[in-house]
């Protein structure tokens, strides 16, 4: 090994040895964030939503988008679904607080017409199942909501109202924005 004036080991690198030094640190990050990856996924709680079968008298759910109950909603009790597994004892899941039946009732509304020459307050054009689920939540706020048909047989209008006139109108639109509905804007039907 060369060695300077001073007692010193001097280390030179040609281009080759610095070109293999990146790389060999490029693949051994490559593994890292890989692993990390791996554990980061592994870590956390099993979806057994998607992996339990449903309970005998249950409809099953759909994936695509559609809602798989019908037209008129009955309620529904749903047991806890418990599997059996071939873990240790300490790797068992945890036990379901509930120990009695759920009763879950799911309401489909249906596609209703504004009433013409009326002025309603749009909020968001959603797909049927989201724009059921907010007109739920803005009934429960005390809105009276109602779910139209939009610009084709995909995108439903989520509409609050009838109010009675402009001045009505722009009431109602503030209440919505008070409530965290931001993107309301009245429309005349």
């Amino acid at each position: 090994m060369p060695r300077n004036d001073e007692g010193e080991f001097e280390l030179i690198l040609g281009n080759k040895q610095l070109l293999s030094v990146f790389f060999i640190v490029i693949i051994l990050l490559g593994v890292f964030f890989t692993m990390g990856y791996i554990v980061g996924r592994n870590s956390g709680p099993p979806d057994t939503a998607k992996r339990a079968a449903p309970a005998e008298g249950t409809t099953p759910a759909r994936t695509d988008g559609q809602s798989a109950m019908p037209a008129a909603a009955t309620p529904t009790v749903v047991e806890p679904v418990t599997t059996k597994t071939e873990a240790a004892p300490a790797a068992e899941a945890p036990k379901l607080p509930h120990k009695e039946p759920i009763e879950v009732t799911a309401v489909t509304r249906s596609v209703e017409q504004p009433i013409p020459g009326q002025i309603y307050i749009q909020l968001l054009a959603v797909a049927k199942p989201e724009a059921e689920v907010l007109v739920d939540v803005l009934a429960k706020k005390g809105f009276k909501a109602l779910v139209a048909a939009g610009p084709n047989d995909k995108i439903f209008r989520v509409l609050v109202g009838p109010a009675k006139d402009a001045a009505d109108a722009g009431k109602l639109k503030g209440d919505l924005e008070q409530a965290g509905f931001k993107l309301a804007f009245p429309k005349k039907f």
